[in-house]
């Protein structure tokens, strides 16, 4: 539709998007920055030319973390807080989109049940499946 689209990566030496980069019109409409979910000034280049819709789409995926603290809990909390403060000092920013997963949801499914946006997960905790408990305290928790 002929949109200006900025992506981001960690790191562009690690980081695979060869396949984005060869999307038709890619060359002239997307661009591939390096960011970091914990350095807000990282994404002053993202944020910059009048940004208007922003998806924050992911943060670390570590399944079983030695440090769940450190390597899932402030990158994903602090991350989206820096990401949300961005928006707010942005003026041409005018939607913010966060994705989640089912783990939100539960981290223990009951088949017999039916979920809806009244279920959250509130069985996960730093020890107790903490890549779960993470969104737990994004979306919900309120300190």
């Amino acid at each position: 539709r002929g949109y200006k689209v900025k992506g981001t990566v960690r790191s562009k030496e690690t980081s695979t998007f060869d396949h984005l980069m060869r999307l038709p019109n890619a060359e002239k409409n997307l661009q591939i920055l390096e960011a970091d979910l914990t350095k807000q000034s990282t994404w002053d280049e993202a944020f910059s030319g009048g940004v208007e819709y922003v998806f924050h789409v992911a943060s670390p995926h570590i399944l079983k973390p030695e440090d769940p603290e450190n390597t899932l809990m402030l990158p994903s909390v602090g991350g989206t807080q820096n990401i949300l403060e961005m928006c707010q000092r942005t003026e041409s920013v005018k939607k913010l989109i966060y994705t989640s997963c089912m783990s939100a949801v539960s981290d223990d499914f009951d088949n017999m049940k039916e979920y809806d946006e009244s279920d959250w997960n509130t069985m996960s905790s730093l020890t107790r499946n903490s890549y779960s408990y993470r969104y737990y305290i994004v979306l919900c928790h309120k300190s």
